[in-house]
Protein backbone atom coordinates (compact mmCIF):
# COMPACT_ATOMS: atom_id res chain seq x y z
CA UNK A 1 0.00 0.00 0.00
CA UNK A 2 1.39 3.48 -0.85
CA UNK A 3 -0.09 6.63 0.71
CA UNK A 4 1.46 10.07 -1.09
CA UNK A 5 0.74 13.89 -0.02
CA UNK A 6 0.98 16.66 -2.08
CA UNK A 7 -0.17 20.23 -1.68
CA UNK A 8 -1.78 22.62 -4.00
CA UNK A 9 -2.86 25.97 -3.88
CA UNK A 10 -6.40 26.95 -4.10
CA UNK A 11 -7.44 30.48 -4.76
CA UNK A 12 -5.55 33.51 -3.62
CA UNK A 13 -4.53 33.12 -0.44
CA UNK A 14 -5.58 29.48 0.19
CA UNK A 15 -3.17 26.09 0.57
CA UNK A 16 -4.95 22.80 0.46
CA UNK A 17 -3.45 19.54 1.24
CA UNK A 18 -4.14 17.21 -1.89
CA UNK A 19 -4.29 13.61 -0.26
CA UNK A 20 -3.32 11.26 -3.40
CA UNK A 21 -3.69 7.25 -2.30
CA UNK A 22 -3.00 4.17 -4.14
CA UNK A 23 -3.83 0.98 -3.14
CA UNK A 24 -2.92 -2.02 -5.57
CA UNK A 25 -3.65 -0.24 -8.87
CA UNK A 26 -6.74 1.92 -7.13
CA UNK A 27 -6.08 5.72 -7.09
CA UNK A 28 -8.06 8.10 -4.64
CA UNK A 29 -7.45 12.07 -5.00
CA UNK A 30 -9.21 14.05 -2.40
CA UNK A 31 -8.80 17.24 -0.45
CA UNK A 32 -10.72 15.03 2.54
CA UNK A 33 -9.22 13.36 5.02
CA UNK A 34 -11.96 11.51 6.51
CA UNK A 35 -11.94 9.96 2.34
CA UNK A 36 -8.82 8.66 2.83
CA UNK A 37 -9.32 6.95 5.48
CA UNK A 38 -12.36 5.64 4.44
CA UNK A 39 -10.43 4.54 1.29
CA UNK A 40 -8.06 2.81 2.63
CA UNK A 41 -10.55 1.08 5.59
CA UNK A 42 -12.31 -0.68 3.15
CA UNK A 43 -9.21 -2.84 1.67
CA UNK A 44 -8.14 -4.57 5.53
CA UNK A 45 -4.82 -3.05 6.42
CA UNK A 46 -3.05 -4.84 9.06
CA UNK A 47 -3.46 -3.15 12.51
CA UNK A 48 0.43 -1.88 11.59
CA UNK A 49 -0.62 -0.19 8.48
CA UNK A 50 -3.90 1.08 9.74
CA UNK A 51 -1.81 3.15 12.58
CA UNK A 52 0.70 4.57 9.77
CA UNK A 53 -2.32 5.48 7.60
CA UNK A 54 -3.99 7.34 10.26
CA UNK A 55 -0.46 9.12 11.74
CA UNK A 56 0.70 10.12 8.50
CA UNK A 57 -3.31 11.71 7.09
CA UNK A 58 -3.07 13.89 10.48
CA UNK A 59 0.33 14.94 10.08
CA UNK A 60 0.01 15.27 5.79
CA UNK A 61 3.18 13.47 5.34
CA UNK A 62 4.11 11.28 2.68
CA UNK A 63 3.73 7.55 3.99
CA UNK A 64 5.04 4.38 2.14
CA UNK A 65 3.70 0.71 2.89
CA UNK A 66 5.25 -2.08 0.86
Amino acid sequence: MKLDYKTTTTGPDRLRTLHIVVVEDEILSTTRAKEILSFVKIRKPTKYEWKMVKEAVRKGEQLKIL
